[in-house]
């Protein structure tokens, strides 16, 4: 049997198998576009998820989280701790649905659209990580997510 080796050495070719799986070889690009996410947001007590969290209550305005979960495509369990978080560092605020006083609507505050141009520029220091062994800088890639995505 081969040695599995340490974590800072090459790793070695893929099996063929999964060399030609969609599913391992997206699986396996999400797990390094979350390595370094948590390079380049670790250290703040926000991060990426937060950031992406955010900018989805800007573009889609007042919105109850039901229906954020629901543009984010994501279950709105998920969104709890999220929004928490947000709400706690005074990026965001709850306020009654006028039309439905047993929900809340989620509102950027003044700090979150700030907090969103500063991290602007982080975000695309991140971007740029992550699709620089990309000769189009990632064009090609986004284009097929988005397919996917909206499959």
């Amino acid at each position: 049997m081969k040695s599995m080796g340490t974590s800072h050495e090459s790793p070695a070719p893929l099996p063929p198998a999964l060399e030609s799986s969609t599913a391992y070889l997206l699986s396996r690009a999400v797990r390094h576009a979350a390595r370094l996410a948590q390079q380049e947001f670790g250290g703040e007590s926000l991060r990426f998820t937060h950031f992406v969290t955010a900018r989805w209550i800007e573009h889609v305005g007042p919105c109850s989280q039901i229906g954020l979960a629901g543009a984010m495509g994501a279950d709105a369990s998920d969104l709890v701790t999220v929004l928490r978080a947000l709400d706690e560092a005074g990026m965001i605020r709850r306020t009654p649905d006028l039309a439905d006083k047993r929900r809340n609507l989620l509102h950027l505050t003044a700090q979150g659209h700030t907090w969103l141009k500063q991290r602007h520029e982080q975000a695309m220091a991140y971007e740029s990580t992550l699709c620089a062994h990309l000769g189009d800088g990632g064009d090609a890639l986004r284009q097929q997510l988005r397919q996917l995505v909206r499959a």
